[in-house]
Parts: structure tokens; sequence; C-alpha cells
């Protein structure tokens, strides 16, 4: 389906209909484009008919049709502002694929899926955020596919709230004790993304190991400006039930309050200095368990 022709035209006219008609605020698209994220022989990549096309040939086939789909994207932006275009893998064409381009235009990319049950699933999940949130923003890569029915809901659950929250399976299946339990726990990152923007942020460096079946690991999305946000803690296989973690994003002047969402107890208030020397104390008691903390300063 080469967007660098006529059809361009047709499958927009297609996708807003759709977007209007069912009132729809995130789609996922996964056009066949240029390059297919399957087929690895690259003498089979691209378009070799340029005919009433936009290119002469097939090598400039790729630069044009993916070009056409960067419009395609700001387009849709442009009629809907608030819609969130998720442009996947098969898309841009490459397994683990997302790069300034592509966010520039798009909002999200299935970077890729996971589908081992927990704890693989959401440590790979984990790794792929460490990797990746480096240089690109983890807010921007959806990872599938884990259940939201897994015995490991809230391990599951709380690896991709650290990343980007997207689950699958069928919400009518939930057993009842798990649909108050995500209520909960959706309203209050959405409370904290609104104070603190913490989903554009992660911190790992020099604090935190990359995740693996035997450590501990986690991830500060943190507003520096702001001075707040939400803290990840994870402890796979690890023998050891606590573990210390410097926290240098703090002002060393100012005081900050910690306090966990879960049973709604604070931590209690501490200085930035002593956040930087001491640490944070975080004990988890099970293997492959989570605990989130959200952190504020005190004005």
């Amino acid at each position: 389906m080469s967007l660098a022709s006529g059809y361009y035209d047709y499958i927009l006219a297609k996708i807003k209909r759709h977007i209007r008609e069912n009132d729809l605020a995130y789609i996922k698209l996964d056009l066949a484009m240029a390059n297919s994220a399957y087929v690895l022989d690259y003498s089979k990549k691209g378009d070799y008919k340029s005919e009433g096309k936009s290119y002469k040939d097939r090598e400039s086939s790729y630069y044009a049709i993916y070009e056409k789909a960067l419009q395609l994207f700001d387009d849709l932006h442009k009629e809907f502002p608030d819609l969130l275009v998720d442009c996947t893998y098969e898309v841009w064409g490459e397994y683990y694929i997302n790069d300034y381009a592509l966010i520039e235009h798009a909002d999200y990319d299935w970077l890729t899926n996971y589908d081992d049950d927990p704890p693989v699933g959401p440590i790979n999940i984990r790794q792929m955020a460490f990797d990746r949130g480096r240089a690109i923003p983890v807010a921007t890569n959806l990872i599938g596919n884990q259940f939201m029915d897994s015995p490991y809901s809230k391990y599951t659950f709380l690896s991709l709230a650290s990343v980007k929250p997207i689950l699958v399976g069928d919400s009518r299946k939930l057993p009842q004790e798990l649909k108050p339990w995500y209520l909960k726990w959706n309203t209050w990152f959405k409370m904290m993304d609104k104070k603190y923007q913490f989903t554009r942020f992660s911190y790992v460096s020099d604090i935190f190991q990359r995740p693996t079946m035997s450590n501990w690991d986690g991830t500060y999305k943190f507003n520096k400006e702001k001075q707040g946000g939400v803290l990840f803690f994870f402890r796979n296989g690890s023998v050891e039930t606590s573990r210390t973690f410097p926290f240098p994003l703090a002002e060393s002047a100012s005081r900050y309050r910690l306090f966990s969402p879960e049973d709604g107890k604070d931590m209690g208030v501490f200085s930035g200095k002593e956040l930087q020397g001491k640490g944070i104390r975080i004990t988890i008691e099970k293997q492959f368990d989570a605990r989130v903390l959200g952190i504020e300063k005190v004005h």
C-alpha cells in the first residue's frame, strides 16, 4: 500500500471516518509500508512499480513513502488535535525500532511484544525501557502483550506503569477484587501525572541496575522543575528483602514528603541532603514484587 500515490487520500479519508463515527481517542496503525519488519531480505523491500506514483524507482520509494507516513500522522493531528496516534514497529519497518522522526509526528510507537508470563515478560519490558530510555522518552514506547488478569497483576501492571501502562485482555472477565485495585492505581497515576507530568521522565543511571531475574531495579520518574513525581522499585529474584537507593535528584536545602499510594501512609519528611546522602530504604517482602512511592517537595 504505497502512501506516495492516490492511495494516500483514500486511506486518510477511511481513517478519519472511523475516528468520527466511533469517537476514537487512540488509533494503532499497522499499515503495510515500504519496509516490512517480517521480511529480512532487503531486495524484496520497497516498491518496484513507480507508475502513477511520486518516485521514479525502488530506491527512491523508501524516502517518498516514509515522508508520506509522517504527513499522514500530521494530517490526522491537524483535524483531531487530541487524537493519540500509535505508529507501530510494523509501520516503521523494524523490530524494536523507535526514533526522533517517529515521535516528532506520532505520539507512540508500539515497540514490541513480550508474551512471556510474569515474571519474565515484565522484566523484559523493563529491560527494554532501561536500554531505550537513555535516548527516547519511555512514555513514547508501548510494549505488549501482558494480560491484565494475570496472577502477577500487581507486578505486571506496575512494570508497565514505569514505562507506559497498556494491557491486553477482556476487562469484562476481570476478577471482582481486581477492578477496585486497577481503579485506585489508575486514579492515583492520573492525579500525579496531572500534578507532576511524571510520565515524561525516567532516571536510572548510577542509581539502578539493568533488570535481571535475580536483582533489584527501578526508575525515578521525577520532574526536577516541579520537584515531585513517582518512584518505582522492583525486587526480582533477589534474596535481599531490603535495599537502599540514593536519590541524587533532590535539592539539598529543600524538604520532601515520601508517601505510599497503596496504604495511604507517609514514610516521613526528609531533607534533600539526607536523601542524597543516606538514600531511600525500601523493603519488599516477596520476590517478584514492586513498591511505588510518591515524592513531593514540602513548601
